[in-house]
């Protein structure tokens, strides 16, 4: 089984990158940390732990990626071999 231990980042798919910039800095308070002309945007939360949300634009919502954190790099190469003796891309 894999140890995960944190999730430290989330990249949303979102049809309007504007106005998804304005409502993370503006009402969830995060602070942008880097973007690309309206093209996609990241931010940084204001936790205790590491963790970016990002955007990126698509003609659908929905997740692009989620990064988690597993307790050592033992944990990493025993997940990455159970997920690829599991057939999982």
């Amino acid at each position: 089984m894999i140890n995960i231990t944190d999730l430290r980042g989330l990249v949303l798919k979102s049809t309007k990158i504007e106005e998804a910039v304005e409502f993370y800095e503006n009402l969830w308070g995060l602070k942008t940390i880097d973007s690309w002309q309206g093209d996609s945007a990241f931010f940084e939360a204001t936790g205790d732990e590491g963790f970016i949300l990002g955007l990126v634009p698509d003609n659908q919502r929905g997740i692009e990626t989620i990064r988690f954190a597993l307790g050592s790099p033992e944990d990493v190469d025993t997940s990455f071999a159970e997920l690829k003796a599991s057939g999982q891309k």
